[in-house]
């Protein structure tokens, strides 16, 4: 006797999705693990290249020392402590370069994964997919089979940056202490984290008057400034050890030969020349105050117009031209979103003004404005020492996962960029021709890049 079964299509249809997408990640995992193996194995080659060889030796001396080794204040030490751990000690360096590089791989799709659930916890997941997806085969994919600190450091500038936006709506305690670890280690992986929170703390204390002046309850007001304290606090702890070596062995807090010294030269020649064979890597340099670069000698040595020329130099040779010329693709994705971005704040000026400008939310904007015009403005500056777009990459999460986050906003998401009697163009509709971009990308522009383009300038 035959018996009819009644399928429950509602039931099915959600764990098919979800084996079809774990499909699609596989095969995502499975092109990138590959490419950047490749590029690792064929391209990057040459451990003198870029500061690779650097990062290796500071970890091996991490080794050789029982990590009381003080390092030369240009790499940071959270990254050579990694390499560390997978350094037995009797291999050659160059065995140990390729050891960093596989596991610079993992490293990178880690962090990737940190990204999509950082991002999903304020953006659709269908979105966070579309971000995630873009960041890790334009940017994380080219510079993941190097030995350096850049991606693990967009990673946790990312997750600083969230942290400080969270706070800045909503203090807590228990926020604040997290970011200050996490502002901590971002120092301890990449010096040039100090502007954002200066920046954070900046519009923190900003939001504060605001509130008191506005008439709001004075603990609300008390509670802003303390939870920022308590982010300073928690920061200074977590990098104590380390500064107070730096206080000691170099007579400064926060000694840094690229942030104390390098950048306030009008060109890399001059570092070489007058930094050679004063012992900036040991000590305070020995080298006359009337020589040495510094910011009090750059700004009276220098006029407004000198200070703009060089800036706008450095916009285009280190950042501009990068976004157009370089061959790894993340320039035109974050064209497309910005004119996107453009063309909802002309056709709904009123939902944008409502989403980023109303009921204090300017303070968050005013922020996330702030943290990216300073990066882009000091990384110009800092150009004719150190060209080429690794430094600025770290604003490439926060600009997009920004943009994305306005265009998912629920007053915002359901408009019409464009409509005809039987058409209609939508948000939707744009993240998904982004994804048909890059998989023309990845069919006909990846593997070409992948085998000849050296990514870690």
């Amino acid at each position: 006797m035959l018996r009819w079964r009644t399928v429950n299509t509602r039931s099915s249809a959600p764990a098919n999705s979800r084996l079809v997408m774990l499909a699609i990640l596989l095969v995502l995992a499975g092109v990138y693990t590959t490419a950047a193996s490749y590029h690792l194995y064929r391209v990057n080659t040459e451990i003198l290249k870029a500061d690779q060889r650097a990062y290796l030796a500071y970890a091996r001396q991490m080794n050789v020392s029982q990590y009381g080794v003080v390092g030369g204040r240009n790499q940071m030490p959270v990254y050579p402590f990694l390499i560390s751990l997978i350094d037995p000690g009797e291999v050659e360096l160059d065995e140990l370069f390729v050891r960093a590089k596989t596991m610079n791989v993992a490293l990178s799709m880690l962090v990737l994964v940190g990204v999509y659930f950082l991002a999903r916890r304020s953006i659709p997941g269908f979105e966070a997919f579309v971000l995630t997806t873009i960041v890790a085969f334009t940017v994380f994919l080219y510079r993941s089979g190097y030995a350096q600190a850049e991606l693990l450091y967009y990673g946790l500038f990312f997750l600083s940056f969230l942290l400080a936006l969270s706070l800045l709506g909503e203090p807590r305690p228990g926020v604040a202490v997290m970011a200050g670890i996490v502002l901590g280690v971002s120092y301890l992986t990449k010096a040039s984290v100090l502007p954002l929170l200066a920046a954070y703390v900046f519009w923190a204390l900003v939001a504060s008057a605001v509130s008191a002046r506005s008439g709001e309850p004075s603990r609300t007001s008390l509670r802003a400034v303390a939870t920022t304290l308590v982010v300073v606090l928690v920061f200074f702890a977590t990098v104590f050890p380390y500064i107070q070596t730096s206080k000691q062995q170099f007579g400064r807090w926060f000694y840094n030969v690229n942030t104390s010294i390098y950048m306030w030269a009008d060109s890399w020649d001059e570092v070489k020349e007058v930094m050679r064979g004063s012992g900036d890597r040991e000590h305070w340099p020995d080298v006359p105050e009337e020589l040495l670069p510094s910011p009090r000698r750059y700004f009276a040595e220098h006029s407004v117009g000198d200070i703009a020329v060089r800036i706008a130099q450095g916009m285009w040779t280190s950042e501009l031209r990068h976004l157009i010329e370089k061959p790894f693709g993340y320039g035109k994705y974050l064209i497309f979103y910005c004119v996107i971005a453009l063309a909802v704040v002309v056709r709904a000026r009123e939902r944008v003004v409502e989403t980023c400008i109303a009921d204090g939310r300017w303070i968050k904007t005013a922020f996330v404005m702030t943290v990216i015009a300073g990066y882009v403005v000091a990384y110009a500056f800092y150009s004719p020492i150190v060209r080429g777009p690794r430094l600025v990459l770290a604003l490439y999460l926060p600009a997009m996962f920004s943009i994305f986050w306005i265009l998912t906003r629920k007053p915002i998401a359901t408009i019409s960029l464009w409509a005809s009697e039987t058409r209609e163009l939508r948000l939707a509709h744009v993240h998904i021709a982004a994804l048909a971009m890059l998989a023309i990308d990845l069919v006909f522009r990846m593997p070409t890049v992948i085998a000849t383009a050296f990514a870690g300038a």
